[in-house]
């Protein structure tokens, strides 16, 4: 069997526990269930980040804690390594830990799993399909890596939301109408990314495909790229999120 679990703890003390369970039994195909991950991504990645996991293990939860061994755990509980969930669960129990973001909730999410030693080859890629459902998944074998991802694909969504505002803003001092401009910002993110995940070039090349020496977009990118501004600027946001993820699982 495979469960699916969620119990999180939002910020400013109100507690918001959700326990959603999938149990898939043995013999049964994973598009069977896809539906109901999906269902259940969908409530967990508006979680708010920073989440915490409480109450596992209170009598309320006991009827749902297996430690036989033959129950795989998936937590998609952010900044709560395996070891908490071993210390709850026992030494016996397989646990993947996953981080999705909020684009899972359309499908276009991006997941990364990292599980313990007591999980099988044949299970990761069980677990892996049926993440499959909300989007791309990815796997490390460094848990310590999780506060680096945290920061790069978990956080990321409101990296590219800013942009998309900054953007608007941009294009209304330039002079075009607020529904204009914010149409323009977000049309052109959506039709780059879409772009550049469905290119076979580089995103480097492709940024040079739209370059033209000494043109309107060279003068741009001279802002953006001079001195590295912006990847020292990202570079900077990201360490500053995975700082703030290592504190958190503290």
């Amino acid at each position: 069997n495979l469960k699916i679990a969620q119990n999180y703890r939002g910020t400013g003390g109100n507690s918001a526990p959700l326990m959603p369970v999938v149990t898939v039994p043995a013999g049964q195909t994973v598009a069977e269930h896809r539906a109901d991950v999906a269902k259940i991504e969908q409530r967990v990645a508006r979680a708010l980040p920073g989440s915490r996991v409480a109450g596992y293990g209170s009598t309320g939860d006991r009827g749902f804690v297996s430690k036989d061994g033959r129950t795989t755990f998936v937590s998609i509980a952010a900044g709560t390594p395996v070891a908490t969930f071993e210390e709850i669960l026992g030494n016996r129990a397989p646990i993947v830990r996953c981080m999705p973001n909020t684009p899972a909730s359309i499908g276009k999410g991006m997941m990364v799993v990292f599980s313990n030693q007591l999980v099988s080859d044949d299970t990761k890629r069980f677990v892996a399909d049926l993440l499959s459902a909300s989007g791309e998944v990815a796997t490390i074998d460094d848990e310590g890596l999780m506060d680096a991802v945290t920061a790069v694909s978990g956080s990321g969504p409101a990296y590219i939301f800013h942009f998309i505002e900054a953007l608007t803003v941009a294009a209304e001092k330039a002079g075009l109408p607020k529904a204009t401009a914010r149409l323009l910002a977000m049309q052109t993110v959506y039709g780059a990314a879409s772009l550049a995940a469905e290119s076979q070039e580089e995103p480097g090349v492709l940024r040079q495909q739209v370059t033209s020496p000494n043109g309107t977009t060279a003068a741009a990118l001279g802002v953006l790229m001079g001195e590295d501004r912006l990847t020292n600027l990202l570079t900077q946001a990201v360490e500053a999120a995975r700082l703030r993820s290592i504190e958190l699982g503290k």
